[in-house]
């Protein structure tokens, strides 16, 4: 029932992704590069034509070049500080960056999907071709890939105690530890952690395009409380106790060892007493006796030694390996 439950809310929020594509505004700035001035002007062409194909929401050229215009000095400098500037003025939600550039008969596209919203800078990809022909239909390939679904999500990743319960905008996505990032679309949410023993904690969110938000779920003054990245360290902060499994893995393994020296020693001394025997046969000489029984008590007891301390690091470990199961 869990799982059902599970997945059930997983696809209720992957489909929050298309609906979050289907709310955005779309700006496609004209494309800037060098020795390919009649293909940078297709690639943006094509863009604006793959957009509509896709029945999603764009910004009119003509806005956005009268943005761009208004913004020379800072496209002039930086495509991204452009893209920001014209989505602002243009009230667009997002800014489709592209660059063209011609190397010596070898076009390079690269494209890059600006979140206006956020101020995270926009991951770019990278498309080359050898043939001004293709330079359309790769705008195409380019573009979609910036608008699907997939690229319009970002993720959640929460650390910390176990069994903390992750809810995201009243919906029980997973709970710790997480096996990984839950997949969320891009945008703000309400996020809830939730522990039997330290009781709730909500806090607002903002997931974006293609990154992991990263939350750590602490436990101050016996309450729930959440992190960006790590929990803070200090005197209020109520840490659990010192993980033991360590230190019973080190002492169980020292142990062991201490064992495995000590049980060479006694059959080295076992031999000793073996050989002397074989001697004492050959040559039936009394004195060869004494020589025999200290051997043997010797290997007996370090034998016995050896015995107890492999128990004892055995012990150790299968300790170690119980309390790791426990909850």
């Amino acid at each position: 029932m869990t799982t059902f439950v599970r997945a059930a809310s997983l696809l209720a929020l992957l489909a929050s992704t298309t609906a979050s594509a289907a709310g955005s505004v779309y700006a496609v700035l004209p494309t800037q590069g060098a020795g390919a001035t009649a293909e940078a002007t297709l690639v943006a062409q094509t863009m604006r034509l793959a957009l509509q194909e896709q029945s999603l929401a764009q910004v009119p050229a003509a806005r956005v070049e009268s943005a761009t215009v208004a913004n020379t000095v800072a496209c002039t400098q930086s495509v991204v500080a452009c893209g920001r500037l014209v989505g602002q003025a243009t009230s667009a939600t997002h800014v489709i960056l592209s660059e063209l550039w011609d190397q010596a008969g070898t076009f390079e596209l690269r494209v890059a999907l600006l979140d206006v919203r956020v101020e995270a800078p926009p991951t770019w990809a990278t498309y080359r071709t050898t043939a001004s022909a293709e330079i359309g239909p790769l705008s195409k390939k380019a573009v979609l890939g910036l608008v699907s679904p997939e690229s319009l999500a970002g993720g959640l990743s929460v650390q910390g105690p176990r069994d903390v319960e992750i809810v995201v905008d009243g919906v029980v996505v997973d709970r710790t530890p997480l096996m990984k990032p839950v997949r969320l679309s891009s945008g703000a949410h309400e996020l809830e952690l939730r522990s039997a023993s330290a009781g709730s904690f909500r806090q607002s969110i903002r997931v974006e395009s293609g990154h992991t938000v990263e939350v750590a779920a602490c436990v101050v003054d016996g309450a729930l409380t959440a992190a960006a990245g790590a929990c803070p360290q200090g005197p209020s902060t109520t840490t659990s106790p010192p993980n033991p499994l360590p230190v019973l893995g080190i002492a169980g393994g020292a142990v062991l060892g201490v064992a495995t020296i000590t049980g060479v020693v006694a059959g080295y001394f076992a031999y000793e007493a073996t050989v002397a025997y074989g001697d004492y046969v050959k040559s039936q000489n009394p004195d060869v006796v004494a020589g025999i029984r200290g051997n043997e008590s010797v290997a007996i007891g370090t034998g016995a030694v050896a015995g107890a301390l492999a128990l004892t690091g055995a012990g150790l470990v299968a300790a170690e390996l119980l309390l790791e199961d426990a909850p």
